[in-house]
């Protein structure tokens, strides 16, 4: 649907988790994630989000995870730096099961080599720094919707986000 570009990966993933998440909410992500990303989600939880970190190789594991208050899924597509894989299909028939948002860190693949959207992401994350931008020559980051998710049913969102369709451009009076 659309993309949408920052100053570095971790401002995307950032920005990702203080939109959609709010205090009492529960993440399910991988417990093999970049080092950053996983002190930024201890930070949530230390604003009042939960957090449960879990074998992303294991679907099951994802889905064990879950409870009403779970809104999205986090994992990367190979984990940095450990490179463990998640089961990326698996946890995105999890996701589409219990209506969760499903984000992809795709940073070590890249868009060329895997497209999340194959597996049911929701939300593609990118840090251009990596293999986009040269591994560290340049920051950047960016998040992709895929048009995968309904948004209409997303609780933490403006209803007028819910029924707005991003594809059309709308003029600011």
């Amino acid at each position: 649907v659309a993309t949408v570009s920052f100053a570095t990966g971790m401002a995307a993933i950032g920005a990702i988790m203080l939109t959609l998440t709010r205090a009492g909410d529960h993440v399910v992500a991988s417990r093999y994630l970049f080092g950053n990303t996983a002190s930024l989600f201890q930070t949530l939880e230390a604003h009042g989000g939960d957090v449960t970190f879990v074998d992303a190789t294991d679907a099951a594991a994802v889905e064990a995870a879950v409870t009403p208050r779970t809104r999205l899924v986090f994992v990367e597509t190979i984990a940095n730096p450990r490179t463990q894989v998640a089961d990326l299909a698996g946890i995105g028939e999890v996701c589409a099961r219990h209506g969760l948002v499903y984000v992809v860190d795709n940073t070590m693949t890249s868009p060329w080599l895997f497209r999340p959207s194959t597996v049911g992401a929701s939300l593609v994350v990118n840090a251009l720094t990596k293999y986009i931008g040269g591994h560290g020559n340049a920051l950047a980051g960016s998040i992709t919707d895929t048009g995968l998710f309904d948004w209409t049913h997303f609780p933490n969102i403006a209803d007028n986000y819910k029924s707005t369709d991003a594809r059309i451009p709308v003029t600011l009076l």
